[in-house]
């Protein structure tokens, strides 16, 4: 049986067993000792003052910073800033895509409380869906885009076949 260069551990990979072979994968080095100190008691988080989790910041913004590079960044939208949003490209009379700034759903199109922003938009600038056209479809095959002028209603085989003759981006 094969064992660990470093250690009398059974084989694992390249050589090592499997903590060394972990370190050698994370740091590039299989004997590196890491050391989790902890933070003295008594200090306070640098942007809201809760207990220290580590790098100066609490758990909360600890997580941010390692997730999002920036302790500070928020996931969620402010509340109430998405509609906001919408309203504000409704007045738009512009022809250039305003792209949605905020979240999407899992085909790619912007996202607000469980429907997607274009069809909002369109229901916003041009009423309700008429019978039979429930779908929004974007003139300008972008899916963020959320223009009132590039938007129109249309039957999902329209909207499949308007798809399928222009390449769908999702810029």
């Amino acid at each position: 049986m094969k064992t660990c260069s470093i250690c009398d551990q059974p084989y694992y990979g390249k050589g090592f067993c499997k903590k060394h072979y972990t370190r050698w994968r994370a740091h590039g080095d299989p004997n590196v000792h890491l050391t989790w100190t902890r933070q003295p008691a008594g200090q306070s988080c640098a942007i809201c003052g809760d207990p220290v989790w580590g790098r100066g910041l609490c758990q909360k913004h600890w997580k941010r910073w390692r997730r999002h590079g920036d302790p500070a960044k928020t996931v969620m939208a402010p509340h109430g800033a998405p509609l906001a949003f919408l309203e504000q490209a409704l007045a738009y009379e512009g022809n250039d895509c305003t792209l949605w700034p905020y979240g999407t759903d899992k085909a790619g199109y912007g996202s607000i409380s469980g429907r997607t922003a274009s069809n909002l938009m369109c229901e916003m600038a041009h009423g309700p869906a008429p019978a039979g056209k429930p779908d929004s479809m974007h003139k300008c095959h972008v899916k963020l885009c959320i223009t009132k002028r590039h938007l129109k209603w249309a039957s999902h085989a329209e909207n499949m076949a308007s798809g399928n003759k222009h390449s769908i981006s999702t810029i």
